[in-house]
C-alpha cells in the first residue's frame, strides 16, 4: 500500500480532460458485497478532500465485468485500458489518458491498495482527481495480514505458520487499507510538496523524508478514521505489525538495494509505529465521542498535527534503521566508533531502541516462545531469500484453473442459451462463494489456496465465457463444453 509516485514522470499536458457529463451505463448488472462497499465509499468521500475536486475508489469487480463485455476481437491490454477509462469517466466525468490508465492497471495488479493522486491542476487551480485501489477482495484476509507484516511464502514460512496472538478483525484490516489510501488523497502537506517542488523530487534525502512523512500521515489518518467508526483501540496492534514488517520486508530490501535506491530505505519509510502510538495518545486525549463526531477533513487536520510529532522523523533515524537492517541487527561495528563520533552515537541509540521494539513486537504478535531464550532474540529474526526463489504462479495451473472456471460460469449461467448478463450474475455468486472460502477458518490451507487461484483467474474466465456465448464464437463454446 502506498503512493504510486512514478506518475510524476508523466509528460506535461494533463492526465485527463476537464470533467464532462458522463452518459449513464445501460446495464449496471449485479453487484458483489465488495462493489457495494466501494459504492458506499464513493458516495461518502467523493468530495471530502480540500486537495482534489474528487476522490474515486476503483471497483475491481466492476472493471472485471466491463472487460468481460468488451468486443471479442479486442486485445486483453486494450480491453483493460478501455474498461478503466470508461469506469472513471462514467463515475467522475474525467477522461484519463493511457499513461495514467497504465498506472491504475499496475496498481490493481499489485494486489495491495494504492492511491494515485494526479500531479496536474485543473483550469481553476485545484487538484483534479485522486484515484484509489483499495483492499483486494480476492486475497484472503489472513494473507493480507501476512503481506502487511512482510511474511513471504518460501522465506518466512515458520512465522507464517504461527498463530497471530494480537490481530485486527477482517473488517478492520480491510478498512485500514482503504482509509490509509484515502489519507494520501487527503494529504495537503507532504505529497503536494513532492509533486510541486522539483527540488524535492531530485533531492534524495528530501524525497526520502517526504515519502516517510506521507506514509506516516496516511497511517495516522486511517487510525483516526477507524476511531471515528468506533474502533479506537487498535493502533498498538497495527504498530506491532508494522514493526514486524520492518524486520521482514524492510530487511530483505535493505539487503538487495543500494544506498542510492529508495527501496533500500523501505524499512524506514514504513517505520510507522511511533506515529501510531502517538495517534492512540491523541485519541485518548480528545476522547472517543468527540472523534466520532468529526468530519474526515477535521481528522485530516489532526493527522497532520500528530504526524509532525512522529519520533521517527528525528535526525539520523533513516540512516540508523537502514544500517540496522543491512547489518542483520548486529551493531558491533558501531560499538567503538560511537564513543568517538557524535552522530554515530545518536544513530546507535536509535538503532538499539528500534531493535528492541522489533523484538518485543515479534513476541507480542507470535507469542513468548517465538525465540530461543539461550540466543539473542534479534539474531533469530533474519530470514534471507533462498536460492532460485520464485513467487510466480505455475502457468499450467493458471491455464487449467481459468478453463475450469469458464466452464463453471457457463454451466451456472444456464449453458448455450445463456445471456451475457447471466455470466455476470454467475460470476457474482461464484466470487461470493470463493471469498467466503478464502476467509474461512474451517477450510484447509489447500482449499483456501485453490479458491484464491480461482479468484485470480476469474476476470479472464468471465471474458472467455462471454465470448463463448457470442454467435461468431460458437465453435469455442462447443470446444469448452466438450473439453
Amino acid at each position: 500500500m502506498g503512493l504510486a509516485l512514478p506518475l510524476l514522470a508523466l509528460p506535461a499536458g494533463g492526465a485527463f480532460a476537464q470533467p464532462e457529463s458522463a452518459p449513464p451505463r445501460d446495464n449496471e448488472g449485479p453487484q458483489t458485497r465488495y462493489s457495494q462497499m466501494v459504492q458506499d465509499y464513493n458516495s461518502r468521500f467523493a468530495v471530502s478532500s480540500a486537495a482534489y475536486r474528487q476522490i474515486l475508489y476503483i471497483d475491481r469487480d466492476d472493471i472485471a465485468a466491463r472487460i468481460a463485455l468488451m468486443p471479442g476481437g479486442m486485445s486483453e491490454a486494450a480491453a483493460i485500458t478501455k474498461a478503466v477509462e470508461d469506469y472513471v469517466f462514467e463515475k467522475s466525468g474525467f477522461r484519463l489518458d493511457e499513461p495514467y490508465i497504465a498506472l491504475v492497471v499496475e496498481a490493481m495488479n499489485a494486489g495491495a491498495g494504492q492511491a494515485l493522486p494526479t500531479p496536474y491542476k485543473s483550469k481553476d487551480g485545484d487538484g483534479a482527481i485522486c484515484l484509489i485501489t483499495g483492499h483486494n477482495p480476492d486475497v484472503a484476509v489472513q494473507e493480507q495480514q501476512r503481506r502487511i507484516m512482510g511474511l513471504y511464502p518460501g522465506i518466512h514460512d515458520d512465522f507464517r505458520k504461527r498463530p497471530v496472538q494480537r490481530n485486527l478483525s477482517p473488517d478492520v484490516m480491510e478498512r485500514f487499507t482503504d482509509y490509509h489510501e484515502l489519507g494520501h488523497c487527503m494529504d495537503q502537506h507532504y505529497l503536494p510538496v513532492f509533486m510541486s517542488d522539483s527540488n524535492a523530487r531530485y533531492d534524495f534525502n528530501r524525497q526520502l523524508a517526504l515519502t516517510h512523512q506521507s506514509e506516516a500521515y496516511a497511517e495516522i489518518f486511517a487510525t483516526l478514521m477507524l476511531a471515528r467508526d468506533g474502533e479506537a483501540d487498535i493502533a498498538a496492534i497495527r504498530a506491532d505489525h508494522r514493526l514486524v514488517s520492518m524486520a521482514t520486508n524492510g530487511y530483505l530490501l535493505a539487503q538487495m538495494a543500494g544506498w542510492d535506491q529508495i527501496e533500500k530505505f523501505v524499512g524506514y519509510i514504513y517505520a510507522l509505529h511511533e506515529g501510531l502510538w502517538e495517534t492512540q495518545r491523541e485519541i485518548d486525549r480528545i476522547g472517543r465521542d468527540k472523534i466520532r463526531a468529526m468530519t474526515p477533513q477535521e481528522l485530516a487536520d489532526i493527522a497532520y498535527q500528530v504526524a509532525e510529532k512522529d519520533a521517527m522523523r528525528r535526525k539520523g533515524a533513516d540512516f540508523a534503521v537502514t544500517y540496522l537492517l543491512e547489518h542483520k541487527f548486529d551493531l558491533s561495528g558501531w560499538e567503538e566508533l560511537r564513543h568517538e563520533v557524535p552522530h554515530i552515537e545518536a544513530a546507535y541509540q536509535i538503532a538499539v531502541q528500534v531493535r528492541e521494539q522489533i523484538v518485543q513486537a515479534f513476541i507480542r504478535t507470535f507469542g513468548a516462545d517465538v525465540f530461543d531464550p539461550s540466543r539473542p532474540a534479534y539474531a533469530q529474526i533474519v530470514r534471507d531469500v533462498p536460492p532460485e526463489y520464485s513467487v510466480a504462479r505455475d502457468a499450467a495451473a493458471v491455464a487449467s484453473a481459468r478453463d475450469q472456471m469458464t466452464r463453471t460460469l457457463l454451466d451456472a449461467a444456464g449453458g448455450p442459451g445463456a445471456r451475457e448478463v447471466d455470466i455476470l450474475r454467475a460470476s457474482v455468486r461464484e466470487k461470493e462463494r470463493l471469498r467466503a472460502i478464502i476467509d474461512s477458518r474451517a477450510r484447509s490451507e489447500g482449499e483456501r489456496a485453490q479458491a484464491m487461484l480461482d479468484l485470480f483467474v476469474m476476470s479472464d474466465a468471465m471474458r472467455q465465457a462471454v465470448t463463448a456465448l457470442r454467435p461468431l464464437q460458437a465453435p469455442v463454446l462447443m470446444r469448452l463444453k466438450v473439453a
